[in-house]
């Protein structure tokens, strides 16, 4: 195990409901030291555990399992920080001198130097600035941050402790910073420019100084960072990027955010040698990934965390008691065994075989197994449409429940995961057919006072009857525009965000969505379902690529939605008949769509500056709407009684169309 600090920074924020699984590793609790140090360092390699004690002035080394404290060195002035070489042969202290209160103040300090092997002090080094944060290098060169006197900002400095030069400097945000595995580079927030991102800096040692340097791509990239053995992943508050420190395109990018390490200032310590699970301290605890796929496999409740680390079977970790004391505990590392596990089969059948879209459709994944261990310990979570979003959780039931609002081919993929993360997915294929649902008859109520919560309404152009939204139980209600009262009404299982009829009065489409209309959601999704209107009956429903705000419905077929997609909102068209996505484009601030009585424009109100309107032109031939342009402040731009542009194309004519879907229209 390499050894490595624990700094007293405290971790906030970190959600772990998820992937608690059977058998859980528990904490034992060993023993407590005063919350009056200024440094930590663990050291797996000989048992043993180095404190830094302010008020006593010493370096003390204690016994890792029982606390008893050893050897301890006296030193000139009060310790700051310390920091051990990679290969574990030396330990550096940094010294400051202090106020009569115990302060730390800028006047020069000292770098003291630990030969481990013996556990002496060798030398204690003069050093120009007050050393308050150090990292260590095999060779003995140190990267050094204190204060600067003059401006107020914190500054990095290299320090050879061999030669006793130094060089460079750099000022930096805060710390503690990152020296990669290799050795070469340092990451820190604010390096050379205290407003920039992480920034990497690479070290020169001949001359002693800074080289070349790269700052994140982002800025959601934050600080401290922490390095994977093979330096090629970075954990950040919680999340994963890249580490490349040969490609500044690539280095530092984000490559995920897992949902079970959400928060931020987090502690991320990685299992040595190879690093194959890496762990994530928050203050309810610590989660476990792994590092080839880097999925959470298993939690562990501490209290209060601060830190931890590897030491082969076990897990040592640091939790705050009342702000006095550090509680230091032990558990068993459930990484031990991943080495020869295999992953888990996964198989579910579903009932009824052929479902239709008003069936609660029955998964049962209970066939699946895992060679390596109980039953009990695999954890489930389902994608009823293959599109790589998980719709349920992970958790250990193998039974769920689904209706699928859209007939048609259906795709649904298992994922199981085993108590050591590895994971197998499985999908299978099915049809789901349409069953006409003709609803149930309405509710009685005071006439003309309509008994449900509804911003989605839509009056019918051929009949007496007005359709709305009911937002509480997530269904669609005709009212009788003769009687006042509810017809009938249809239980949809989805928040309504949108209503169109055609202007014939032959069909309404509905929006539906699993989202909040009011939380943007940059990976909406949602269905549109058909009604006819001159047999009563809600016909069928087939997915879209947005979630729906708003829509229009033509009597050739078309249909026209605003809504959330990814990256932006944007207006989608579609054809009514199969489904199909015919073209697309980005409309940011739409509020609400409208069709013309002559069917051949459409506006989008919008609320860009200045407020208005846009329109769209309808090609009379395919359907396909012509580009948006702002409405005119003048008038002097009109549309002919039939809705037509008076120019032979129009605005936004043949030349500049939607873009039409891939392989669509």
């Amino acid at each position: 195990m390499k050894p490595h600090c624990v700094t007293r920074i405290i971790a906030w924020g970190l959600l772990l409901g998820t992937v608690v699984a059977r058998g859980a590793p528990v904490a034992e609790p060993l023993y407590t030291v005063p919350y009056e140090y200024s440094a930590l360092l663990f050291d797996a390699d000989r048992a043993s555990l180095y404190v830094a004690w302010p008020g006593r002035r010493v370096l003390a080394r204690h016994d890792l399992v029982t606390g008893v404290e050893g050897d301890a060195l006296a030193l000139s002035l009060t310790p700051t920080d310390v920091a051990m070489t990679p290969n574990g042969r030396w330990l550096f202290v940094g010294e400051t001198q202090v106020t009569a209160d115990g302060y730390p103040t800028e006047q020069p300090g000292k770098i003291a130097e630990i030969d481990l092997e013996t556990f002496t002090l060798v030398r204690e080094i003069e050093y120009a600035y007050s050393p308050r944060h150090l990292l260590a290098r095999d060779d003995r060169i140190l990267v050094v941050v204190n204060p600067n006197p003059v401006n107020l900002e914190n500054e990095v400095r290299l320090f050879h402790a061999v030669t006793g030069a130094s060089a460079g400097r750099l000022v930096v945000s805060g710390y503690p910073l990152t020296l990669d595995p290799s050795q070469q580079s340092i990451i820190g927030y604010g390096l050379g420019n205290i407003s920039d991102p992480n920034v990497r800096v690479f070290l020169v040692a001949e001359p002693l100084g800074f080289g070349v340097h790269w700052k994140s791509p982002g800025t959601d990239m934050g600080s401290p960072v922490y390095a994977s053995p093979d330096g090629q992943l970075l954990v950040t508050e919680g999340s994963f990027y890249r580490g490349a420190a040969n490609q500044a395109a690539e280095d530092m990018t984000l490559i995920r955010t897992p949902e079970t390490a959400l928060g931020f200032n987090q502690v991320a310590r990685f299992e040595p040698p190879e690093g194959r699970t890496f762990l994530i301290v928050g203050v309810d605890g610590l989660a476990f990934f792994r590092r080839d796929t880097l999925e959470p496999f298993a939690t562990a409740t501490v209290g209060n965390a601060m830190d931890a680390a590897y030491d082969g079977a076990w897990v040592y970790a640091l939790a705050l008691q009342d702000w006095t004391t550090v509680q230091i505990s032990r558990l068993a590392n459930p990484g031990l065994g991943m080495e020869g596990n295999q992953a888990p089969v996964a198989s579910f059948s579903w009932s009824p075989v052929n479902p239709t879209d008003r069936d609660d459709v029955r998964f049962d994944a209970s066939t699946s197994r895992d060679e390596d261990g109980a039953p009990g310990d695999l954890r489930f979570r389902w994608d009823f449409n293959s599109d790589g979003r998980f719709e349920t959780e992970l958790n250990p039931d193998p039974v769920t429940f689904h209706r699928f609002r859209a007939a048609g081919p259906q795709g649904v993929t298992l994922e199981v995961r085993d108590r050591l993360g590895a994971t197998t997915r499985v999908t299978n294929q099915f049809t789901v057919t349409a069953l006409p649902d003709p609803g149930e008859p309405g509710v009685a109520h005071a006439p003309w006072r309509i008994p449900l919560p509804s911003t989605s309404l839509v009056f019918d152009p051929v009949r007496p009857v007005l359709y709305a939204a009911n937002l509480t139980n997530r269904s669609l209600v005709t009212l009788d525009l003769r009687t006042g009262q509810m017809r009938r009404q249809w239980q949809l299982d989805a928040l309504v965000s949108g209503l169109a009829v055609r202007p014939d009065g032959s069909r309404l489409y509905v929006g539906l969505t699993l989202s909040d209309p009011t939380i943007y959601d940059a990976q909406g999704s949602g269905w549109i379902a058909e009604f006819d209107l001159e047999q009563g009956r809600k016909e069928r429903a087939f997915a879209v690529e947005l979630g729906p705000l708003s829509l229009v419905a033509t009597d050739a077929g078309r249909i026209v939605v605003f809504g959330e997609s990814t990256p932006e909102r944007e207006i989608q068209l579609y054809e009514a008949a199969s489904g199909a996505l015919l073209s697309r484009q980005r409309l940011q601030d739409a509020s609400a769509l409208a069709l013309h009585p002559g069917q051949a424009v459409m506006y989008a109100a919008t609320a860009e500056a200045p407020l208005g309107l846009r329109r769209y032109w309808l090609d009379p031939d395919t359907g396909l709407l012509g580009a948006g342009q702002r409405g005119s402040r003048d008038g002097r731009q009109g549309v002919s009684p039939a809705g037509r542009p008076a120019s032979a194309h129009g605005p936004g004519g043949a030349a500049n169309r939607f873009t039409r879907a891939p392989g669509r229209g």
